[in-house]
């Protein structure tokens, strides 16, 4: 089957492209608030905007340095398969030939288990820079769950950094994270 692409939704959406063939995506919106940082390797909290436009709190990827950011939520009762993170962000880089390489892992836990920080299953994705300095970029980062059990309310953990230090990440400026959203697929 092929990559399916979706779109960025609205709060409270949960229907994507596909909504015409039964399939529905339900969402979760994860707060810049609600990431936390990982001690030492932690991003810079910033603001993005100016006076004459909206002001946004972002977390301020480094151009040089892994940082790190954790979160953890519940998998929600309509669980029914697949997890996709989807993040906003910019850069003060308009050219094209540069990038910015982001991994995420996950990590789902059961009332017994060893909150494990490192999660597993770590997806690198490299994205071009636009043409425009601080242009919205929306890149999805498909979560890899192939050893993880998800069930509705279980824990779960992710992870998400910028590897500043991989070949592939040229952009020569920090990432700056505005906003997140998990998508799943509802069960039937």
């Amino acid at each position: 089957m092929a990559k399916q692409k979706y779109k960025h939704l609205y709060p409270g959406s949960s229907v994507d492209s596909n909504s015409d063939r039964g399939f529905q995506k339900g969402t979760i919106d994860i707060p810049i608030s609600k990431w936390q940082a990982d001690g030492a390797s932690a991003p810079a909290d910033g603001t993005y905007g100016t006076n004459a436009q909206s002001v946004f709190d972002t977390k301020d990827f480094d151009q040089t340095t892994d940082e790190v950011l954790h979160t953890a939520l519940k998998v929600p009762a309509d669980y029914g398969g697949g997890l996709k993170l989807v993040i906003d962000w910019n850069i003060n880089v308009g050219d094209t030939t540069k990038a910015v390489v982001w991994d995420a892992t996950i990590n789902a836990l059961d009332a017994a288990d060893t909150v494990d920080a490192a999660g597993s299953g770590a997806t690198a994705v490299t994205v071009a820079c636009t043409g425009t300095a601080y242009q919205l970029i929306q890149t999805e980062i498909d979560l890899d769950i192939s050893t993880e059990t998800l069930t509705p309310g279980k824990l779960i953990g992710i992870m998400l950094f910028r590897d500043a230090n991989h070949a592939s990440d040229t952009a020569t400026a920090d990432a700056l994270l505005l906003g997140s959203t998990l998508l799943y697929d509802k069960s039937a």
